[in-house]
């Protein structure tokens, strides 16, 4: 089934619920009519198939008494397994407590097998809750995958830019792996952000560290605090987390930023490109506060500021310097 998302991990409930239900006996024929129904649904019959070969690769799960006791707790846990409750107890046959163990270790096989990801679009941006309290929130055209285990907290972020709020552990460190780069905290904001081969950290509060195991260098941040990793030797700068995070409030502020940097923020935004043709300005400071998207304003406010024309193009919306008036 690849990775989880919201409607992935419903029908992945769903299939271990029915094979957890056929394994009951008796199975009566309007039960394996209603389930053949069921299959029939491409997603469903993916899901089901996914729950079998994940079942028998783990056959090892009943005389695991680690494992059966962990399940049991999960199954005590009702914020996290309800959904799962209902579709066991709404027309299906009663389940014993070695029947819940089962069907509650199967959903956590298959869960914890496959790593939760979230994935968003050009001028897409998602709220995440974690289990453990966390919130993450994925800016434009962004990926992570969620790797939670009884030892850590990591979060891979495949791509673009996440702001992470994290939830006091000091049994679990929480790790995000953006390349070659990991960031370490515990209870604290902060911004970790990949793009052109680089990778990004800023720190709005609390304190994090920033590692790359393989070269065996470490630095600390502070609070307003960026470390920049593009192959140049990297130090810690001052930087304005406020500013720089405005993203998740759907807002971008700019003050003092080169009017090329803007356009390439703007840009991450929308499908339709801004094109800078005018090398006059492009290192010309530009300030104000723009909705995430709204190309158009950001267009409207630079071309009279600057004296440019916006023409549309192929490539999205051209911007040059006005051409004398004649005469």
């Amino acid at each position: 089934m690849g990775t989880l998302r919201g409607d992935d991990r419903r029908t992945l409930e769903e299939a271990a619920a029915w094979f957890t239900r056929l394994k009951g006996d008796p199975v009566s024929e309007a039960t394996i009519d209603d389930f053949m129904a069921w299959r029939r649904t491409p997603a469903n019959d993916a899901a089901y198939t996914e729950v079998e070969a994940r079942w028998r690769q783990a056959d090892r799960v009943s005389n695991d008494p680690e494992l059966v006791r962990l399940t049991e707790a999960a199954l005590r846990k009702p914020n996290r397994w309800d959904a799962l409750r209902r579709l066991l107890a709404k027309n299906l046959l009663p389940l014993s407590l070695v029947g819940a163990t089962l069907a509650g270790a199967l959903f956590l096989l298959v869960t914890h097998l496959q790593p939760q990801a979230y994935e968003t679009d050009v001028g897409a941006q998602q709220i995440v809750r974690l289990t453990d309290g966390s919130t993450l929130r994925l800016n434009t055209a962004s990926r992570a995958e969620i790797h939670f285990s009884r030892d850590e907290r990591r979060i891979v972020l495949q791509r673009g830019e996440g702001f992470f709020e994290v939830a006091h552990d000091a049994a679990r460190p929480f790790i995000v792996v953006a390349g070659d780069t990991e960031v370490r905290a515990l209870g604290t904001k902060f911004d970790v952000r990949r793009t052109n081969g680089a990778t990004q950290v800023i720190l709005a509060e609390g304190r994090v560290q920033v590692i790359r195991p393989d070269r065996k260098e470490q630095w600390t941040l502070a609070p307003n605090q960026k470390l920049t990793l593009n192959g140049a030797p990297p130090v810690p700068q001052v930087a304005d987390a406020a500013m720089t995070t405005s993203w998740t409030t759907g807002r971008l502020r700019f003050r003092e930023t080169p009017l090329a940097e803007a356009v390439a923020e703007v840009n991450r935004y929308s499908q339709t490109k801004i094109v800078l043709e005018a090398r006059r300005v492009e290192a010309e400071r530009v300030s104000g506060v723009f909705d995430t998207g709204d190309t158009k304003a950001f267009v409207s406010a630079v071309t009279e500021i600057f004296g440019l024309t916006a023409t549309p193009s192929p490539e999205g919306i051209r911007l040059r310097a006005r051409e004398p008036a004649a005469g």
